[in-house]
């Protein structure tokens, strides 16, 4: 979910030092598992592949580059904050924005779509067009994530099976993606929420299925992703690459042969962790029923919040990407061993 400049718990200063002194680590739920996991995945070839990606703080950075200490806008950011006219257009909507995020804080939403719900229909109701959402996302401060285009790159060269799995919207992940120069090929596909235009532009509604932070697996399988074959009958590998416990979920959505999960956890690092990789098993971490967490190892790489998060992360991927610089190179690296591998094959050269 879209994340308020209001309900941030960090200043802007805070923020500021952890991005510039940010270290990132490695975590292996269990390194021997993901390790035969990677091997699989590899053993079946590109034809095989299948990647999937989460957009808002997956695809797109956590925090600003500039060292600012912001963090860059998701999707309903970048359309709260757009620079709508006339002014008072403009106030009317980003109130009723906060009157939504208000009653979110205070648990007056009967269910966790009712946030979407509500956020869209104040998109309706405020005639929003596509012309307005391109200025509010050249108006934003959404960047990709370090290495997501050339992931996006290599991808589209070796024509990989991609899909990107949002409960944002999809103009406005178009668009940022057209903003830094990244054309979707044949081989993306785009499950996100889509706004309905009418001829002059403006947003009438949007499409179903409503996609919502929990609930994106129900929405893949109900788009038969759970039983999806190619033209030759082939189950896929699947890379997922995400930063929640939603995006996790999408493989329970999505028929698969094998998997590899990749989360991104946008965690404080210790500072004399610097840059370092290690298997979860050895931080024996234990939560007790008052949330307190505690380890054999006097040392741990996370904060006292990041260790909570991280034991709930470890239950859903297969490795964690701990810090706010984190980027794709542990992705980059298989596939590019895949692209070896590929080449070898085609000139019959034993692996």
């Amino acid at each position: 979910m879209a994340h308020s400049a209001a309900t941030c718990s960090m200043t802007e200063r805070e923020e500021k030092r952890l991005f510039e002194e940010s270290s990132h680590v490695l975590i292996h739920t269990h390194k021997p598992t993901s390790q035969s996991k990677r091997r699989s995945i590899i053993n079946g070839g590109l034809e095989n592949l299948h990647v999937v990606l989460d957009f808002d703080h997956t695809l797109t950075a956590y925090l600003c580059p500039s060292g600012s200490g912001e963090r860059c806008h998701e999707c309903h950011d970048v359309l709260q904050h757009g620079p709508y006219q006339p002014k008072e257009r403009r106030e009317t909507f980003r109130a009723g924005i906060e009157k939504v995020w208000s009653d979110q804080l205070a648990g007056r939403l009967g269910d966790l779509s009712e946030w979407w719900i509500r956020f869209h229909n104040e998109i309706v109701a405020h005639r929003i067009t596509r012309d307005e959402i391109r200025d509010a996302v050249v108006a934003s401060n959404a960047v990709l994530r370090p290495g997501a285009a050339q992931l996006l790159d290599w991808l589209r060269r070796h024509d990989v099976k991609t899909t990107i799995v949002s409960a944002g919207v999809s103009t406005v992940i178009e668009e940022v993606l057209g903003r830094e120069g990244i054309d979707l090929h044949r081989n993306v596909r785009i499950v996100a929420n889509v706004p309905i235009f009418d001829a002059e532009g403006v947003v009438l509604g949007f499409e179903e299925p409503l996609i919502f932070s929990r609930n994106k697996s129900e929405v893949l399988r109900g788009m038969g992703f759970d039983s999806e074959e190619d033209d030759n009958r082939r189950r896929h590998n699947i890379v997922l690459a995400g930063n929640s416990v939603g995006d996790a979920s999408c493989l329970d959505g999505m028929d698969h042969k094998h998997s590899l999960s990749f989360g991104f956890l946008h965690e404080e690092v210790r500072e004399e962790w610097a840059i370092g990789e290690i298997c979860a098993s050895k931080l024996s971490i234990q939560i007790t029923g008052d949330g307190e967490s505690s380890e054999d190892l006097a040392e741990h790489p996370l904060t006292d919040d990041g260790k909570i998060k991280l034991k709930e992360f470890s239950n859903c991927y297969d490795v964690i990407s701990c810090g706010y610089q984190s980027d794709f190179q542990f992705l980059m690296n298989l596939f590019q061993e895949m692209e070896e591998q590929h080449k070898m094959n085609k000139v019959g050269l034993p692996c």
